[in-house]
């Protein structure tokens, strides 16, 4: 049976589906010691059983959890399509003790979560269904799930039938990190060993075997694909058709995306040039974006004198006064002081902002801002990213020490730009980081590949949400499209990291050759 949008991978015959197993469970053992009094299915037990390594495989709370054993949730929903009596199959394996269940399910909210029991916390192994109609009916739902990315980016998702996963170099990788994990100094590495061991030879599966799921998330309308969700360090293990890729990845992206936030043209709808603005983001955005921020906004929370707090501004400091002064109020002389004060200080605050984004050296900056400001010396790259990252994802009610010497460093540097952040996380902690995935959709999905395909329609691209992915050789058009078309929509001119993947494999690549129709140029 051929593929389908990567729905299926076009070498896999029709009577086989992987599925991930703990290595000491024999279900055959098993359903003999303890008979179930249902109609008990060996290749749908299975298939429940493999959702706890592919749900945290796709989901990064899972993966990500302090809990050493996290509780997977499962959907009835879900299930439901595949087994439709699958609350048995749950039952039997909590009460024979294969599995554990948290009880907690809340409606519209949370689901059950299930995990293994610790007899069964093992070394996982790969083993297969292959019940005709069980693997029919998950490619009928998987379709189903599919359809809405289909007919949205019709000429885009089809490239993904051609992505090879040298399975062996895959699995290597994993082996090394879960041997790596059980000698680790670090209780919680060791203990987590088998989970992430686990979700990754899941994701494996998934990729090289199985139908995948490829959806436009209901949030920020980004893509989510078998290669958005495939875990970054075994992707230098895919090829083309044997082709090696390139990635072009958007350097320092979201204090790129986040300096459109800084600039009046966003939310005046100004879109010359091909700038972007937020009139041209999903109604469901645009909804989150309560009130545009404003100098004022900023420039109050850090400068302003006691006794001009409370008055009503005549004018926002982003726009200039109306052009008839009958319509005009009269504004205090000391509070018109305090609007002339605060757009210079922002002016120059965003200037320093930009000029460190636009040379591509944002938290080498950072570092040597603090240090003249703060006198605190930070030069760690990663920590740096971790301040930009508590910004732009935390509460503004925060509590965790962290967080709060996060936020501290970054007002003393940037005090007007991180109010302006601030604000625009006042409804919820989530906006912002929403409202910037959307741009980067926007920018990646509809403008970047669409031009692209547009200009070389028989280049395979693919998307990885601020990169792009393209075979090794194009990579230098790829970049250029990538740089016109951000440079237009935000008005700084961006840098770009590659990386080559397919080139390291367990077997040496075949050189290819080169599609027809295209030029590297």
């Amino acid at each position: 049976m051929g593929s389908a949008y990567g729905l299926w991978p076009s070498r896999l015959p029709i009577f086989l589906m992987k599925v991930v197993l703990p290595e000491n469970l024999d279900l055959s053992v098993l359903t003999s010691r303890y008979k179930p009094n249902f109609c008990f299915k060996l290749d749908r037990c299975k298939y429940i059983l493999n959702l706890l390594a592919e749900r945290p495989a796709y989901d990064r709370r899972l993966r990500e959890s302090t809990d050493d054993n996290p509780y997977v949730p499962l959907s009835a929903a879900i299930m439901v399509h595949q087994v439709r009596d699958y609350q048995h199959y749950l039952r039997y394996l909590v009460e024979t003790g294969v599995l554990e269940c948290d009880g907690r399910y809340e409606v519209g909210r949370k689901c059950k979560g299930y995990r293994y029991s610790e007899t069964y916390r093992t070394k996982p192994t790969t083993d297969q269904i292959t019940n005709l109609r069980l693997i029919a009916s998950n490619q009928k739902w998987v379709s189903r799930v599919n359809q809405p990315a289909l007919e949205s980016y019709p000429v885009l998702l089809p490239w993904l039938d051609g992505l090879e996963l040298d399975e062996q170099a895959a699995l290597a990788r994993i082996e090394l990190d879960y041997e790596k994990s059980l000698s680790s100094t670090h209780t919680q590495a060791k203990n987590r060993a088998y989970v992430r061991y686990m979700a990754r030879l899941g994701m494996i599966n998934r990729f090289a075997h199985n139908p995948a799921i490829c959806r436009i998330d209901d949030k920020a309308y980004r893509l989510h694909t078998k290669l958005t969700n495939f875990w970054s360090e075994l992707r230098p293990c895919l090829t083309y058709k044997g082709h090696p890729l390139i990635a072009v990845d958007l350097s320092c992206s979201q204090p790129y995306l986040a300096t459109v936030l800084l600039q009046d043209f966003f939310y005046d709808g100004n879109e010359a040039n091909g700038r972007i603005t937020i009139s041209q983001l999903p109604s469901a955005i645009q909804g989150r974006l309560h009130t545009k921020p404003t100098i004022l906004t900023a420039y109050q929370s850090n400068l302003i004198e006691a006794e001009l707090v409370g008055q009503h501004p005549p004018y926002s400091p982003f726009h200039p006064p109306s052009p008839n002064p009958a319509s005009q109020p009269i504004p205090h002389p000391s509070l018109m002081l305090a609007f002339s004060m605060s757009k210079q200080a922002f002016e120059q605050e965003f200037h320093l902002f930009r000029t460190s984004v636009e040379e591509g050296r944002l938290y080498d900056k950072l570092g040597e801002y603090i240090q003249v400001k703060l006198g605190k010396t930070i030069t760690n790259r990663q920590q740096l990213k971790d301040i930009m990252f508590s910004i732009f994802f935390s509460d503004n009610n925060a509590t965790e020490n962290f967080i709060i010497r996060a936020c501290t460093i970054f007002s003393a540097t940037f005090p007007l730009i991180y109010n302006i952040f601030r604000e625009l996380k006042a409804e919820s902690n989530s906006d912002l980081a929403i409202l910037l995935q959307a741009i980067e959709a926007e920018l990646f999905l509809n403008r970047i590949a669409k031009r692209i395909s547009r200009e070389k329609p028989q280049l395979p691209i693919f998307t990885l949400h601020d990169s792009i992915v393209t075979l090794d050789g194009y990579e230098a058009y790829v970049e250029e499209v990538m740089r016109d078309e951000l440079t237009k929509a935000i008005g700084i001119i961006p840098h770009f990291k590659r990386e080559e993947w397919g080139t390291q494999l367990s077997e040496t690549v075949i050189p290819v050759q080169q599609p027809s129709g295209i030029d590297a140029n």
